[in-house]
């Protein structure tokens, strides 16, 4: 069994390669929030349940106070009136709306519990 070690320069070296890299790979990496709004008649919107106001849903799971804002996948900056969903290939979605992909963040039950 051959035993392999390496020398401190052949580490230095690799962590500097690697270093280096790391701007190289962001100006290929895809941007999260592509700026398009989601339209709330189009299918994508009805495949998920999209309402834009989350008041007028009609899905039985819902409950008062869910919406985009306090959902885990939901990008945006807090305040705002719309941000980034995961759910929908990072389009932007109202904050005030809701959709069927909810998923409660962590932070908003925290908040709750409190």
């Amino acid at each position: 069994m051959v035993k392999r070690t390496f020398g401190r320069r052949t580490v230095l070296k690799g962590a500097f390669a690697s270093l280096a890299a790391i701007p190289v790979v962001g100006v290929f990496a895809p941007a999260h929030a592509t700026g398009v709004s989601i339209d709330p008649k189009g299918a994508r919107a009805r495949d998920r349940g999209y309402v834009a106001d989350n008041t007028a849903t009609t899905d039985p799971h819902h409950k008062p106070g869910q919406r985009c804002a306090n959902c885990g996948q939901y990008a945006g900056i807090p305040g705002e009136a719309e941000g980034a969903c995961g759910s929908f290939g990072w389009d932007n979605v109202s904050s005030d709306a809701y959709c069927t992909h909810y998923v409660a963040d962590v932070n908003y039950l925290w908040s709750r519990q409190t």
